[in-house]
Order: structure tokens, then sequence, then C-alpha cells
């Protein structure tokens, strides 16, 4: 009885053995799709970083554009203006009045 408890015990072993290096296998399986899904979600991270990056410096150089035109466009306005003898009348055509000459010219 002794050798049949002994073999029970043996073969139960290896079976137990087996099942665990089959849970080992399919945990170093999952730890291996975990790492890599990993490593892809950092990357994807990082990429959308650059590009939200990218599109913040290029909305800023847009923006820094579109004021050195309007600094230029306000120039040459103030510019026209200085040297424009018919002002009055060019700002009252733009706001729809009626220009009225003044008595001393």
């Amino acid at each position: 009885m002794g050798l049949l408890t002994l073999l029970t015990f043996l073969i139960s072993g290896r079976q137990q053995k087996k099942v665990l290096d089959a849970a080992n296998k399919a945990h170093d399986k999952e730890n291996k799709i975990n790492e890599k899904a990993k490593g892809d979600l950092v990357d994807g991270l990082t990429k959308i970083s650059e590009e939200k990056d990218e599109k913040i410096k290029e909305a800023l150089r847009e923006s820094d554009k579109r004021e050195e035109d309007l600094k230029k466009e306000k120039e040459k306005l103030v510019d026209e203006s200085t040297n424009s003898d018919d002002l009055g009348r060019k700002i009252a055509d733009l706001i729809g009045a009626e220009y009225v000459k003044p008595e001393d010219e």
C-alpha cells in the first residue's frame, strides 16, 4: 500500500508540475503582450503630444505673421491718411455719412 501511495503521489506531482508549467508559459505570454501594449501606448501618446506641439507652434507662427501684417497695414494707413487731402471725405464715405466741406477751405 505504501508503494501505491508513493506512485499516486509521484503521478499527481508530475501532473501538477505540468499544470504549473503551462500556467507559467501562459503568464509569460500575457506579460509579453501587456509590455508590448504598454510600449505601443507610450509611443502613441508621444506621437500625439508631438503633433499637438507642432500645431501650437504653427498657430503661433501664423498669429505672429498676421500681427506683423496688421502692423504694416496700420503703418500704411497712417502714412496715407497723413498725406491725404480728402481724408474727411473718405471717412464719410466709409461710414455712409454726408461729407460737409469746411468753410475755411
